[in-house]
């Protein structure tokens, strides 16, 4: 079946994918990169997705990560918690490193409480 997520707010074609379910479209969406950040995916039934979705800041940045590579995902980067930890300090913003680092600390509890790394 043909999936299509929309936008949100202006109901503009985000990306499509051809999959077995909704799952799994968003799933090889993600995995391809898609920008969802304004994706409508209230319907969505992403239980064990393999995803681990956190907090978004509050330039709409939002973060996940992938239990399988172990990776955090927000905007076009795709890094390491760790490495990500390190990317923070070039930010010239302090808020914005100090909210992005209480992000990647949210996202380093979950993955811990969920046993996932």
């Amino acid at each position: 079946m043909l999936y299509t997520i929309i936008n949100r707010w202006n109901g503009e074609t985000i990306a499509t994918q051809e999959a077995d379910s909704l799952k799994e479209a968003v799933q090889n969406m993600v995995a391809s990169f898609a920008d969802l950040r304004s994706a409508d995916l209230s319907s969505a039934n992403l239980r064990s997705a393999n995803r681990i979705i956190g907090p978004q800041r509050s330039d709409g940045y939002l973060f996940t990560f992938c239990i399988d590579t172990q990776r955090v995902l927000a905007g076009c980067r795709t890094m390491s918690i760790a490495d990500y930890i390190e990317h923070c300090d070039t930010y010239a913003d302090s808020a914005k490193k100090t909210e992005t680092l209480a992000i990647l600390k949210c996202l380093e509890l979950l993955v811990a409480a969920r046993g996932a790394k």
